[in-house]
């Protein structure tokens, strides 16, 4: 899902891709709770980003096992702290 209103943001609410994009460095710019089991992560838009997020569909990003799992784990405790 991307932002329409602003061309700066790529907007996601996938928790395994906000979790990719921040292993690989991506800078968040915040979190959005839309609902109480919902949330849209939203990161500065680059062309390297949007590069990965292609990347990511096809299957093609590789990470570190653990680090994803920290970084989701990261995820939804900010999720959990909205």
């Amino acid at each position: 899902m991307r932002s329409e209103s602003n061309t700066n943001e790529y907007r996601t609410s996938d928790l395994a891709l906000a979790g990719a994009l921040t292993c690989q460095g991506f800078s968040m710019v915040r979190i959005t709770k839309t609902s109480p089991h919902r949330a849209v992560f939203i990161f500065d838009q680059t062309r390297n980003l949007q590069d990965s997020v292609e990347a990511f569909w096809d299957g093609r990003v590789l990470v570190d096992p653990r680090q994803f799992s920290d970084c989701q784990k990261g995820l939804k405790a900010r999720i959990n702290s909205l």
